[in-house]
């Protein structure tokens, strides 16, 4: 299996969009994210507003993958849905910070984590990883290879 990875640091808002628009374009449909409980004011309207934003696109939840697990936490576990279309992309580029995968986002505001699913399978095909601050293509298409340039990085790895 081939995975495309790029640092946030290498990303521009350009390149974000393309990511978005790919795995919408492979057959990804929905998408989910991690949404950690703060205290502050701030964090906890940033939070309500996102969600606000997404009610329309709103999926049932299901079990499916995430790529990193912290804890012995189990690869798959149940995640609320929303479906990823033309509507819901700019609200996700909205919110996911700058250049898709922003740590500030997740330390202060407690957004991060976002996963992108094809229709009826519950494996990540796409993922911004907080923590690693790289945003991951599995299987990505040559085309978007091509429009991200040097900056993404394409390699064989073994995924169970």
């Amino acid at each position: 299996m081939f995975v495309l990875n790029i640092s946030d640091d290498d990303l521009t808002y350009k390149q974000s969009r393309w990511l978005l628009e790919y795995a919408r374009i492979v057959g990804c449909n929905r998408f989910s994210f991690d949404l950690e409980v703060k205290e502050k004011d701030f964090a906890k309207k940033y939070q309500h507003s996102l969600l606000e934003q997404l009610k329309p696109f709103s999926l049932e939840p299901e079990q499916a993958e995430i790529i990193v697990m912290y804890n012995g936490e189990p690869s798959i576990r149940h995640q609320n849905m929303w479906a990823l279309n033309n509507d819901s992309i700019p609200v996700i580029l909205k919110y996911m910070g700058r250049n898709l995968l922003d740590d500030r986002k997740a330390v202060n505001e407690g957004v991060s984590g976002w996963r992108f699913y094809k229709k009826n399978d519950n494996k990540v095909y796409a993922s911004a990883v907080y923590g690693f601050d790289y945003f991951f293509f599995f299987e990505p298409p040559e085309g978007l290879i091509n429009r991200l340039g040097d900056s993404a990085k394409v390699g064989r790895i073994t995924k169970a």
